[in-house]
């Protein structure tokens, strides 16, 4: 997959002020008209030179295959840790303001603003560790969510059977496979909200269940993996 993305890329996933452009574009909706409204949002909020990368790399980026967009993703976190939190909190402006650019937040941008969460923010103390005390049993109802969600993005014919395989691995057998209407983005993020409270031993467990359900058929595809 690393052979498959420009090198100009990976060469601006390495760079402090350019990593924020990749970013951008990875949430930019190539067929969606909003391009220009986002490059505008660049200029006015992180710069010239910003923009400089923006138009250098837009050819090259608009058209990366999902899988591919996600190991850029994961290549541009570090490099955001060599910011600054004024130029970070800028970014994290940008970005945001980015992502309701077309009034939609897609899997994609709700992983970005996940992940960026989880590995960024604690460092630049805008979110704290939260504390292990919450058991697997307790959470039992967001575990039904995670893996529901997990088992539909599989793919129809094995859902059922997978969200089965990921209940019995973490113990959870009793749990009811949930329809789609209850596996929206805004339950599943208030879902590994509290399932982040668990304890380590539990983490192991849902870890455990997550690649059960996703090697349910022998596959995993991009929106497993996302």
């Amino acid at each position: 997959l690393l052979k498959k993305i420009p090198e100009v890329v990976q060469v601006a996933a390495r760079e402090p002020l350019d990593v924020q452009a990749v970013l951008l574009l990875l949430v930019t909706d190539p067929k969606n008209e909003n391009r220009n409204q986002v490059r505008a949002l660049a200029l006015n909020q992180l710069g010239e030179s910003v923009v400089a990368c923006w138009d250098r790399l837009a050819s090259s980026m608009l058209k990366l295959p999902d899988e591919i967009r996600l190991v850029v993703l994961d290549l541009c976190v570090p490099t955001l840790t060599q910011l600054t939190k004024q130029q970070y909190l800028a970014f994290r402006t940008a970005l945001t303001a980015a992502m309701r650019a077309d009034e939609q937040v897609d899997l994609f941008e709700w992983m970005t603003r996940i992940v960026l969460t989880r590995r960024i923010e604690t460092r630049f103390g805008a979110m704290l560790q939260k504390k292990p005390t919450r058991s697997m049993q307790e959470c039992s109802q967001e575990m039904r969510i995670v893996l529901g969600t997990l088992a539909r993005a599989g793919g129809s014919d094995h859902s059922a059977r997978a969200f089965d395989l990921g209940a019995a691995a973490c113990e959870l057998n009793a749990l009811a496979f949930p329809s789609a209407a209850e596996c929206a983005l805004d339950a599943l993020h208030i879902s590994l909200e509290v399932l982040d409270a668990l304890a380590p031993g539990d983490r192991k467990l849902l870890a455990k269940a997550l690649v059960c359900v996703a090697a349910a058929d022998n596959v995993y595809n991009t929106q497993e993996l996302l």
